[in-house]
Formats: C-alpha cells, structure tokens, sequence
C-alpha cells in the first residue's frame, strides 16, 4: 500500500473515531478544512480524501461556503444524483 494511501486511511479512521465517540456530535459542523487539517498534522489534500469517504458513507454531510456537518441521520445522500433528501418529513 502506498505511504498516502495509508495516512487517507489513518485520517479517515481518526475522524470516524471521533464522530463515534462524540467528539463531533451529530449535527454538529467540523472545525474548517485548514484548522482540520493543522490539528491532525495532514495536508488538506489527505484531510479531503478522508472528509469524501465520510461523505460517501454517509457519516458527513459537505456544503459548499458553509463546511463540513457531521450526518444527524435525518438525512440520506443519494449518490447517483448528488441530491440530500430530508427523510424526516
């Protein structure tokens, strides 16, 4: 495995645990990409590569000019078509 394959790994599982235990609670939004990355000691490259395969599972939720929220579970991201649909409704 290659040397930045591995450390996307590590930073994605870094931030999964983190959602997990609380530490980023559901609803809540993530630190900004560059303070991110600056704590977790990655470049924003690998702290994206990560923050997209969260996204892809479902357990964040990106919004453009407005950050990175940890999924609430109201939500569901359809992947064909890149829509949020509120389940809650």
């Amino acid at each position: 495995m290659r040397e930045d394959s591995l450390k996307k790994n590590q930073v994605y599982e870094q931030l999964k645990g983190l959602i997990e235990d609380g530490t980023h609670p559901r609803g809540g939004k993530l630190p900004p990409e560059r303070e991110l990355s600056k704590q977790l000691k990655v470049s924003m490259s690998t702290l994206r590569s990560a923050l997209e395969r969260l996204e892809r599972e479902g357990l964040v939720v990106r919004q453009r000019a407005k950050g990175t929220f940890v999924s609430d579970g109201s939500v569901k991201i359809s992947q064909r078509h890149g829509l949020i649909a509120n389940l809650t409704r």
